[in-house]
């Protein structure tokens, strides 16, 4: 059976219900729209305040002129969600106490939302001996995803449950609007995003917090060289998804010197300890502080310095180090190419050459 093509639509936001059902829509009609855009459609209606919920519904139109049964409607927050903090006790009960995450770098939620930490099991200990749980429930803040919009069914019961593990990940990660690494940072890394946004095209009409984790880490980089240029990886994917060029053209000379051809010597090899990581250069990629590393995977002496212990071997594979490494070098050349393309796309054809 094929299926209809959408040829129409028709956005109203409201700031009740009760204006949503009666038809009489006071922050943003568009009246019918003949266009067969399905999203990335700019909100064009009165202001909306950060703190207050709203209700939006959208109808549309096939290729016959027939409007689709019923009208959906969704409520929304402009800042992506909507919580209020509990009190510290109800009727006797307790709601555990969380601080507010004080990692430097770490992104964090809004002053109005209450605090929330990943965590993989909570032991509540009953020191009393008459004492009794009676009711335990617990309140998850999460990006707004649609459990709906993919599915996967096999033969195989483990496929089935890595997938759903899969899929859970992409919606619980984004819980602060970014793909962040859990609560022992709570900064995205360039490396994972760029995985984690391409399984997020895969189970759901999601953009915004794609776009938003890449054009963060922008001006928010990372150490490592080859996440830099990932970058560049980054930019394309998302506009390969959407069809739309705004943020290429909006952020177009930062991924340009993400491909790291400042680093390069005359026969366009780079190298991170070459020299040529000076202050400009630095701040050119916008790297606030240290310098580039190369990764590989995880060298020996990272893995120790990070999570504190005696040296370990790492997860390079033995591979072997040096001032103009392959692996950098095949990012770089893939970097390059992906620029070209850009640059084509934004009809740069100049650059591209």
């Amino acid at each position: 059976m094929a299926r209809a093509r959408q040829t129409a639509y028709h956005i109203r936001v409201v700031g009740t219900r009760d204006k949503l059902v009666a038809g009489t829509p006071d922050l943003s009609d568009s009246g019918r729209i003949d266009s067969e855009q399905s999203i990335d459609i700019e909100y064009a209606g009165k202001h909306l305040p950060s703190d207050a919920r709203f209700w939006w519904q959208v109808r549309l139109w096939d290729e016959e002129n027939v409007p689709a049964h019923g009208r959906r409607h969704r409520r929304f927050s402009p800042v992506g969600c909507a919580m209020r903090c509990a009190p510290a006790a109800v009727d006797g009960g307790w709601v555990a106490p969380i601080p507010r995450h004080g990692y430097p770098d770490g992104v964090t939620l809004p002053a109005h939302l209450p605090e929330a930490m990943p965590f993989r099991y909570a032991e509540l200990p009953l020191k009393q001996p008459a004492a009794s749980l009676l009711k335990l429930f617990q309140r998850a803040l999460f990006y707004p995803f649609d459990e709906t919009a993919a599915r996967f069914e096999s033969s195989d019961k483990v496929l089935d449950a890595v997938w759903e593990v899969g899929r859970y990940t992409l919606q619980a990660t984004p819980f602060l609007g970014v793909y962040v690494d859990g609560e022992r940072q709570r900064i995205p890394y360039e490396g994972d995003a760029y995985i984690r946004m391409l399984g997020h095209y895969a189970v759901g009409r999601e953009f915004a917090v794609q776009r938003s984790t890449h054009e963060f880490l922008l001006r928010n980089p990372t150490w490592p060289t080859e996440w830099q240029m990932h970058s560049l990886f980054m930019a394309w994917e998302d506009y390969m998804a959407t069809g739309n060029s705004e943020s290429l053209v909006r952020n177009y000379g930062l991924p340009a010197r993400k491909t790291l051809v400042g680093l390069a010597r005359s026969d366009g090899l780079i190298s991170t300890t070459s020299g040529r990581q000076d202050k400009a250069f630095l701040a050119a990629i916008a790297l606030a502080s240290g310098e580039l590393r190369d990764l590989v995977d995880w060298p020996p002496l990272l893995a120790a310095g990070v999570v504190g212990l005696d040296p370990v071997p790492g997860e390079t594979d033995s591979f072997v180090f040096t001032d103009y490494n392959a692996v950098v070098n095949t990012f770089h050349y893939r970097a390059l190419r992906t620029m070209a393309d850009i640059a084509r796309a934004l009809d740069r054809d100049a650059d591209a050459r």
